[in-house]
């Protein structure tokens, strides 16, 4: 399991609302990703970068 993930599970708000710092995006867009629901692959593609940034910062 990715640090990220650990995160995810126990401050899911917490992941969620630095992503949104990060990429510029809104909560709900980021929450909307971690649901699976539909979004662009720019998103996908922004989200992924940033919690790959997270985990090096752990």
């Amino acid at each position: 399991m990715s640090k990220s993930t650990e995160i995810m599970l126990t401050q899911p708000r917490g992941l969620q609302k630095e992503i949104s710092k990060r990429t510029k995006l809104t909560p709900k867009t980021v929450c909307q990703y971690f649901k699976g629901r539909k979004c662009s692959l720019d998103t996908q593609l922004k989200i992924k970068q940033a919690i790959k940034e997270i985990e090096a910062e752990l």
